[in-house]
């Protein structure tokens, strides 16, 4: 039982997702996965599946940017290991989108091996 002097913790779901978003933030900084952090603190959740325009628009953008092979497997493996670490924390919405970037970025790698 709660006495007059032992204080009540009220925590909703939300709070429970938000500080494990704000964990995940923190330890993909601690690992230098900066790019990666900025994308999952700017998710909201709501309109982040990619739809064929929206990755041939990535796909194009790592083309102007003359983005390497080795480079784009680099961030291939940033973006495995940004899901890693959401999933070990159960952010099922934010590892599902990172996944959308390693799919992005095997659909680019794909793309500079047929040439």
């Amino acid at each position: 039982m709660n006495g007059p002097n032992k204080p009540v913790i009220v925590m909703s779901i939300a709070d429970i997702f938000k500080s494990k978003k704000k964990r995940l933030i923190t330890k993909l900084k601690s690992l230098n996965l900066v790019p990666q952090a900025m994308l999952i603190s700017q998710f909201d959740g709501k309109n982040w599946l990619m739809n064929d325009d929206r990755v041939l628009m990535e796909i194009e953008l790592l083309l102007l940017q003359k983005v390497t092979l080795d480079a784009a497997f680099i961030s291939l493996t940033r973006f495995q290991l940004a899901k890693k670490q959401a999933d070990s924390l159960g952010l099922r919405q934010e590892s599902f989108f990172m996944n959308e970037y390693c799919q992005i970025y095997k659909l680019y790698i794909d793309l500079l091996n047929s040439k």
